[in-house]
């Protein structure tokens, strides 16, 4: 995983420094590596925010037949409350509000929580949506070439023989 080699800084024998994914403050405390070797820190694994895994959550179930609207909304009612934000919780008094509703909330906390980071490029992706919105309010027309990026010819060449 080269996310792990491109975020830590660990030159400091007495702490890692998340260096460019959350800025150069970032201190991972606990994480503390021994004689210069990355082999000894447990933080390998792929970083996800606990914002994003609520997020997914109160998607599927809200896209699952049978779940009640507050089962799903559970999820993203911490997030907001996290946030001081009463919003969703406002909307649910209305017994007409439904999952579908529910997953226009779900893009809003999207982009709420993943402002500047890319994952919404990611959930738009993955919806296959044909418009995404732009930062002057206008809409970008997406298709399939946007969606895929290109391999980088150093990517292509890098393991032929």
């Amino acid at each position: 995983d080269t996310r792990y080699r491109d975020w830590f800084d660990n030159s400091q024998p007495d702490r890692v420094l998340m260096s460019r994914k959350f800025g150069t403050e970032s201190v991972l405390n606990g994480y503390l590596s021994t004689g210069g070797t990355e082999n000894v820190l447990p933080c390998r694994a792929p970083f996800i925010k606990l914002g994003e895994v609520a997020l997914i959550y109160a998607e599927a179930l809200a896209r699952q037949a049978g779940t009640e609207v507050a089962t799903a909304a559970a999820r993203i009612l911490e997030l907001q409350q996290a946030r001081d934000i009463t919003e969703l919780s406002e909307r649910l008094e209305d017994p007409a509000f439904t999952c579908e509703d529910l997953l226009e909330y779900v893009e809003r906390e999207y982009r709420r929580d993943f402002f500047g980071e890319g994952q919404l490029f990611f959930y738009y992706k993955r919806l296959n949506r044909t418009t995404m919105p732009k930062s002057d309010g206008t809409e970008l027309e997406m298709t399939s070439e946007r969606y895929t990026w290109t391999i980088p010819a150093v990517s292509v060449h890098a393991n032929q023989l």
